[in-house]
């Protein structure tokens, strides 16, 4: 009998031995150690500048999707009648016709104030499964990734969670512009804080661009695109004196906008263009000049990245 039982421990020790040996020869196997995707860069800065340069031929217009935030009619903070989900809106508008003149770009906007794009929320609606599967994917590897060493897992601020359904409407529009092969998207925000009273202006200003964090494979194009448009930005405000927003310009990991899990393959970079309680978003006349100069800067930014140099330098701010 006891012979019987050493046998029987003899072979459940071997057995999850070999399991184990099966699950780190898994982990480590050539295949797994490039880390997928999150080693090879999903767009580069030398095809977008082929793009731009042969815009118009055969190789199409560099496509940009401009997402307001947060949803129509749902979310997003807000200070007195100012709604950051439409201030957004009317923003994104404002950049749109900025961008519809030049024949390098064809634009998308992703929703208005009551709907989204046809197109989007028919993707929603019949790949929600998908979706769901798609963002668990990304979400193990990258887990598997930090476990193994391969990915730093970083964290410079402590973001809001979304609601379920947006949440997944985010990842939604990212899976949607990958396979639409989008190059750029732009997401557009307001800013705000955490606070006593909400309903008196805060202690912070300034505009904060955030772009997906080094490691991530759309990280060298969004940081350089995101990197311009700080730079225009400058021209007319001061970026956000928060502290942990790192002088406005923030590499991040953790929003889902601009690629959460590594999951953009777009160039993807998200700006807050204010804090919602600053003077200039107080009155509608203040509001649609600031808006302009909002947009032609953006546009500037984005062009200065694909002309370094160029004659874009030459225009001035509020002219």
């Amino acid at each position: 009998m006891k012979n019987v039982l050493l046998i029987l421990i003899v072979f459940l020790a071997l057995s999850f031995l070999f399991w184990q040996t099966d699950q780190l020869a898994y982990l480590i196997s050539p295949q797994n150690l490039t880390g997928g995707p999150f080693f090879v860069p999903s767009i580069t800065n030398e095809e977008l500048s082929s793009k731009y340069q042969n815009a118009g031929t055969d190789t199409g217009k560099i496509k940009i999707l401009i997402v307001p935030g947060h949803e129509p009619n749902l979310g997003g903070t807000e200070f007195g009648r100012l709604v950051e989900r439409d201030l957004a809106v009317d923003l994104a508008n404002e950049i749109s016709e900025s961008f519809s003149a030049d024949r390098h770009f064809s634009v998308m906007l992703a929703r208005d104030k009551e709907k989204w794009n046809v197109e989007i929320e028919s993707y929603f609606n019949r790949h929600k499964e998908e979706i769901q599967k798609w963002r668990e994917d990304h979400k193990n590897e990258m887990n598997r990734l930090v476990l193994l060493g391969l990915i730093d897992r970083v964290v410079e601020i402590e973001h809001s969670s979304a609601p379920k359904n947006a949440a997944l409407r985010l990842y939604g529009i990212t899976k949607w512009a990958n396979e639409n092969d989008i190059d750029i998207i732009l997401h557009v925000h307001f800013n705000d804080y955490p606070r006593k009273n909400l309903s008196r202006p805060g202690l912070y200003e300034g505009f904060t661009i955030y772009v997906p964090e080094g490691q991530y494979s759309n990280s060298d194009v969004s940081q350089k695109i995101g990197r311009t448009i700080f730079d225009r930005l400058s021209y007319i405000s001061s970026a956000s004196n928060l502290p942990e927003e790192n002088g406005g310009f923030v590499p991040d990991q953790e929003l889902i906008a601009i690629g959460r899990f590594n999951t953009a393959d777009s160039a993807s970079v998200l700006v807050e263009y204010g804090y919602i309680y600053e003077k200039p978003l107080g009155t509608t006349e203040t509001r649609n000049l600031i808006f302009e100069e909002y947009a032609k800067q953006t546009y500037l930014g984005l062009k200065d990245y694909f002309e370094p140099g160029g004659r874009n330098k030459k225009e001035l701010a509020l002219s």
